[in-house]
């Protein structure tokens, strides 16, 4: 499959998130190993099996899986470090993964594109 969205967390032409490749037949699963492993729900709220529909959703945002919990600062546990005056958090102090607490209203315009943190 071939990746579509961003470099952090690319969904793949099935709608699955890139950690989790694997797309179930006839329904919205998507499984990080063939059948095994984490899994989420590209949308559960239609999924055609009823009993999907509280499934966890996949995240189109970074992490895929979810970073924990938000965090004092706004970032996620797994990317806690929050850059002074803007959106921005990184794994690492300013190197890293990073993702944006909320982008479309960054104070920096040329961040408004950053992908989108997501939380458990």
């Amino acid at each position: 499959p071939n990746p579509t969205e961003s470099q952090y967390c690319k969904t793949l032409d099935n709608g699955c998130p890139e950690t989790m490749p694997n797309r179930y037949p006839a329904n919205n699963r998507c499984f990080e190993k063939v059948w095994g492993g984490s899994m989420c729900n590209v949308d559960p709220a239609n999924d055609p099996l009823s009993f999907q529909r509280n499934d966890k959703k996949c995240c189109s945002c970074f992490p895929a899986l979810g970073g924990g919990q938000k965090l004092e600062n706004g970032c996620p546990a797994s990317i806690p470090f929050r850059y002074p005056n803007n959106n921005r958090c990184f794994a690492k102090m300013w190197e890293g993964y990073s993702c944006n607490v909320d982008p479309a209203n960054d104070p920096l315009a040329f961040q408004r594109s950053d992908q989108k943190c997501c939380f458990d």
